[in-house]
């Protein structure tokens, strides 16, 4: 008989649980969120990157399917370094982050995250080898740049690339 009642209050406990529990609104249904600023500028947020990246991320599906270029012609803030994520075998590329300063300045300031120290995620359609983003850093190396510069030849390279999505790190999300 005890064990029934456990069970019972167990199911009683689970069931109530299920019932307070409230779907998570996407941007899409949320009205504070859903009424982007239509200007997109930069000039718009009165300097506060976060809030301009935010929005510009929210019209995403305007650079999904699209080149990276599309994007990189629209945004505002200059990207820095990159960083070129591989997949577990380490031989191919899903996605890479964008940084708008250098790499160093965006680990030392992660904790507080400076507006100028912005992180955005794009990750590609499809796998790319990472040879070529290899050659990318080292070419910047023997250039006396950081590996990770955003320099002509990473930008030439990604700016091809189709996007397969485009978001910021959870921390920045608003």
């Amino acid at each position: 008989m005890k064990r029934l009642i456990s069970i019972a209050g167990i199911l009683l406990v689970a069931f109530v649980s299920c019932k307070t529990i409230t779907p998570v609104q996407d941007v899409k249904d949320n009205p504070l969120k859903s009424n982007p600023d239509t200007s997109g500028r930069l000039s718009t947020f009165n300097g506060d990157t976060v809030k301009y990246l935010n929005n510009l991320i929210r019209q995403k599906q305007k650079y999904i399917g699209q080149p990276l270029s599309l994007f990189l012609a629209d945004l505002e803030s200059p990207i820095i370094s990159f960083v070129a994520g591989s997949t577990l075998n380490k031989k191919e590329n899903g996605t890479i982050s964008l940084y708008t300063c250098d790499q160093n300045t965006y680990l030392t300031k992660y904790s507080n995250i400076a507006a100028s120290a912005i992180e955005i995620i794009v990750d590609w359609q499809s796998i790319h080898p990472m040879d070529s983003i290899r050659a990318i850093r080292e070419n910047n190396k023997k250039d006396g740049k950081h590996p990770g510069a955003w320099s002509n030849q990473a930008k030439d390279y990604f700016s091809r690339l189709i996007v397969g999505n485009i978001k910021l790190p959870y921390y920045l999300v608003k």
